[in-house]
């Protein structure tokens, strides 16, 4: 018995397969093209169903393969290509153990069905995913399409507790619309509300089949899947090359093409950007309190959008005309005095000029001069006229204590200058406080008469 199980495994691992041919000369095609097929469904899982027909090639093959694991249909997600556990076509298993296949945590999660067949359904099954009983569905929508773009409720569920433990199964029979003679190729289950625990949005389905009326095929499988890729791939690119450059502190932002980050965006679903783009991530402070980074470039991903009531051409401007949020803006040109010279004439404070170019991030953040000392008195260029006027002064006149009157001042200084003379007459003071010959008990030289007022009055002397 195991020799014959292991030639029919070879056989098959080395043989072509009807499955491995053109699409056109499977067996349940053809059958399908020649006129309409009816599924009525007897129980969950009975071998009546549309996928299991296409699955065993209109039950001309001996054994069932999962019509998605071999490309006969087309099964994607709100989680795209990979799922957190299990793999997109385990949803369609008819294995006897249910497989652990879930999405993430999002109020959103769906899985969708491109059939590549027309079909007007009439009856469907379910089948809970291993795991644990919390996790079932509970409230959902079983949605047709015709494009994939467009959706049409055909079933609702609301708390609906047919599903329990791990592997449980339950059918649901749905009507139709009587106008309806194509029917639909796209088939999705929309979560829309939380599963059994109450408190999550997992997505657990391991076993799906469809009944109905077979009515037409389609010319080419996947076609929707590949144009809404497509379209991902322009819009990212959109995003690349506009919205990118409007990710700025203060931009308010709200989910966008690639999230997959749960429900970290809260009820509101708004957030405020809080610091620069870096490597393809940046920072975001959602309304409710939480805060994280986000993909925009990283991974080719792009998580994030403009919140649509966000204008970024109305940001630039005072904070109260957005609600408070910050914004750049320059600062006002403003007037400094230092009280140091009632003769001073004002300083202009420079206005920073409105754009500047990064040479890094470090030199983008360092403070121009103006900036660094608002609010202090702006004495550093003045007392460096003051000081160059000294020099000057110096070298045209450089005896100066022959000009020295009793009270330490010279005859028709300015009053800057007498302010200059006075310091440097106290600095000599205390210099020759300290060297004074009397201060360690020796008698002051004898200097000469013209010498000896200098040295009494200031202890300084050009002699």
């Amino acid at each position: 018995m195991h020799v014959i199980q292991l030639e029919r495994f070879l056989l098959k691992m080395v043989a072509k397969q009807w499955y491995d041919y053109d699409r056109s000369s499977f067996a349940f095609i053809r059958r399908a093209q020649e006129s309409n097929i009816s599924f009525t469904q007897q129980g969950d899982f009975d071998e009546n169903g549309l996928l299991y027909w296409m699955g065993t090639n209109g039950r001309t093959a001996a054994e069932w393969v999962n019509p998605a694991q071999y490309g006969l249909v087309v099964v994607t997600s709100s989680e795209g290509r990979n799922l957190p556990y299990g793999r997109l076509e385990d949803i369609l298993s008819r294995d006897a153990g249910a497989l652990n296949c879930h999405t993430n945590d999002d109020r959103r999660a769906w899985f969708a069905i491109d059939l590549g067949v027309w079909m007007i359904p009439t009856a469907y099954t379910l089948r809970h995913a291993r795991g644990y009983g919390r996790s079932a569905i509970r409230s959902w929508q079983l949605q047709g399409s015709k494009d994939g773009v467009t959706w049409t409720v055909l079933s609702e569920h609301n708390q609906d507790e047919k599903l329990g433990e791990p592997g449980s199964t339950a059918s649901w029979v749905m009507t139709s619309p009587p106008e309806e003679t194509v029917g639909w190729r796209h088939i999705r289950i929309q979560q829309m509300g939380k599963n059994a625990s109450s408190q999550t949005h997992y997505l657990s389905i391991s076993g799906f089949e469809i009944y109905g009326t077979l009515t037409e095929v389609c010319d080419e499988l996947g076609k929707a899947a590949k144009e809404a890729e497509a379209a991902l791939r322009k819009q990212r690119r959109m995003l690349k090359n506009n919205m990118v450059r409007d990710m700025v502190t203060g931009a308010r932002v709200v989910r966008g093409l690639d999230w997959k980050w749960r429900d970290q965006d809260g009820p509101a679903g708004e957030g405020t950007i809080t610091g620069e783009i870096h490597n393809g991530w940046i920072d975001v402070a959602w309304d409710h309190g939480a805060a994280n980074s986000y993909r925009m470039g990283a991974e080719g991903k792009y998580d994030l959008k403009l919140a649509p009531d966000y204008d970024p051409e109305l940001s630039v401007g005072d904070t109260t005309a957005s609600g408070g949020r910050a914004l750049f803006t320059s600062p006002p040109t403003s007037t400094v005095t230092t009280p140091t010279s009632s003769s001073m004439v004002p300083l202009l404070k420079p206005e920073r000029p409105q754009s500047r170019p990064l040479t890094g991030r470090k030199a983008a953040s360092i403070p121009s001069i103006p900036e660094a000392t608002t609010g202090k008195p702006l004495m550093e260029s003045f007392e460096q006229t003051v000081s160059a006027d000294n020099l000057s002064s110096s070298a045209q006149s450089p005896d100066t204590s022959s000009n020295l009157e009793p009270s330490g001042g010279r005859e028709n200084f300015s009053s800057s200058q007498k302010e200059n003379l006075a310091a440097q007459t106290m600095a000599a003071s205390v210099l020759s406080h300290v060297l004074s010959p009397g201060d360690m008990g020796l008698e002051p030289p004898n200097p000469s008469p013209h010498c000896r007022r200098s040295w009494t009055t200031s202890r300084v002397s050009a002699c």
